[in-house]
């Protein structure tokens, strides 16, 4: 995408962009991503996108009819979604 076109993003979002970097770089946003990446991490999570239903992880886009095929199964059963 180009500068202009992440302006234009963040102006329909009433974001600045100046405010973007300096939310951005906030400790606690800094803190917050690094917990979450330790998360994903020793959850076994190696790229994007990866979803979990319960504790089973599926990676990529193309894995998206399985994730809907267990989420079905799951609350067809009353299980956990």
């Amino acid at each position: 995408m180009s500068d202009e076109g992440r302006e234009a993003f963040l102006i329909t979002r009433h974001v600045a962009s100046s405010d973007l970097w300096r939310l951005a770089d906030d400790p606690s946003i800094r803190d917050r991503m690094a917990e979450q990446t330790q998360k994903i991490a020793d959850r076994g999570v190696f790229g994007a996108p990866t979803f979990f239903v319960d504790d089973e992880m599926f990676f990529g886009n193309d894995r998206l009819d399985f994730v809907k095929t267990l989420l079905r199964t799951n609350r067809e059963a009353g299980g956990a979604s």
